[in-house]
């Protein structure tokens, strides 16, 4: 039985219901669309806020992820205001390493992107109920029921994409504490539109904060908010090493601003990030989680191309779950590994363990950077640069 076979047999039960309007449920319900329009009556999407919320991240789409938009339909760029990024400046103390390519990174501000793809998922026809939290989620052996402030409904399925703190990953992990968790701090400032990183479109990571316990990094890229120039700071900590010292997040994000006025209360925004491992908890019967709540890449924090990607996963096996009519997804971990994003995200995930636990060691980090120069040279589309900066006299 298709979806719309299902959905025109029964008027209380809706074949799928997607927690949450960011871009691992919009993609999700994009990408079923794409395989038979008859989709867009049989799911609805729950939103707890109304777009445009509110989103503390830094909005960066990376080259991967504008190739899931354009497979979604999408046609870049966005009629949003944006900044393209054409070089990646990774440094580590006194090294810097410049990646160039045409829009390797494409920066929005972040409210405004997943506003954009809501819209353009409504006019699919996906039905969109915004301000509509789901407040419990109880799941039996003929389907999952929801109930919100307005509304109780029943499903055949759920997609969890309701982020670490939703209520899809929160079920699934009601027993289990969470050890995969690290921390952002991001800050959002006006900027001069001559600067370097505007005219030069560059976008910087700093590594040197590892040297004082960060396992992660600062960032640091050009954005254009409310039509002025602005910059999007912030520090990712993995915190993979548990026994390693915690790093003071507001203290590294105020030097990397190189003394730029950060008001704490009203600019900085912190927040934890669910990182992805193998041993994380990707389904349940009549259940998937995408996006950050399955986790996102924990080498770099990236959360918007593998949301994407997550979601097109989930939409593959929903589609798949009604053709056989089997609802237990317990291929859902296999044919996540077994894909690009799962390849990718593995690979991350070692590199992760291996640099964020012996990082504090004095002679890995150099290693780790003659490694990184060889794959940057290898990736970059133009000739890569490697600089080294002199102490100063």
């Amino acid at each position: 039985m298709s979806a719309d076979q299902f959905a025109a047999s029964s008027a209380d039960t809706i074949p799928l219901l997607i927690l949450g309007a960011g871009p691992a449920g919009i993609a999700a319900a994009l990408r079923l669309i794409q395989y038979d329009p008859a989709w867009a009556k049989c799911l609805i999407v729950l939103e707890k806020a109304a777009h445009p919320r509110p989103k503390p991240c830094g909005g960066g789409v990376t080259y991967y992820g504008q190739k899931m938009l354009q497979s979604l339909g999408i046609t870049l760029p966005l009629p949003i205001p944006h900044v393209d990024i054409h070089e990646i400046q990774l440094s580590y103390r006194r090294h810097i390493i410049h990646i160039f390519g045409k829009s390797l990174i494409i920066v929005f501000e972040r409210q405004a992107f997943d506003a954009q793809l809501a819209q353009y998922a409504r006019q699919k026809g996906v039905i969109i109920h915004e301000n509509e939290p789901a407040l419990s989620l109880d799941i039996d052996s003929s389907g999952v029921t929801v109930a919100t402030p307005q509304k109780t409904y029943r499903a055949l399925i759920v997609i969890g994409a309701d982020g670490c703190n939703g209520i899809a990953r929160r079920y699934l992990n009601r027993n289990i504490p969470c050890r995969e968790m690290g921390r952002l701090l991001t800050a959002q400032l006006p900027a001069p539109g001559d600067s370097l990183l505007f005219t030069q479109h560059i976008a910087r990571f700093d590594f040197t904060p590892i040297r004082c316990g960060l396992q992660g990094y600062f960032w640091q890229f050009p954005m254009v908010k409310k039509g002025l120039p602005a910059y999007n700071l912030g520090v990712y900590d993995a915190l993979i090493n548990k026994n390693g010292r915690r790093a003071n997040l507001p203290e590294l994000l105020t030097q990397g601003c190189r003394n730029q006025d950060i008001n704490t209360a009203e600019n900085l925004s912190g927040y934890p990030v669910h990182r992805f491992a193998p041993r994380n908890i990707f389904s349940h019967p009549r259940l998937l989680l995408a996006g950050d709540a399955a986790g996102v890449d924990p080498l770099f924090s990236e959360g918007i191309a593998p949301s994407l990607n997550y979601g097109c996963l989930a939409a593959a096996m929903v589609q798949d779950a009604f053709y056989r009519q089997d609802f237990s997804f317990r291929h859902y971990r296999r044919f996540l590994f077994k894909s690009s994003l799962g390849r990718f995200l593995l690979f991350h995930w070692a590199v992760a363990g291996l640099v964020y636990r012996f990082c504090r060691f004095p002679l890995f980090m150099p290693i780790v950077w003659l490694g990184g120069n060889l794959a940057a040279w290898l990736w970059s589309d133009q000739p890569t640069q490697i600089e080294y900066q002199p102490k100063s006299p």
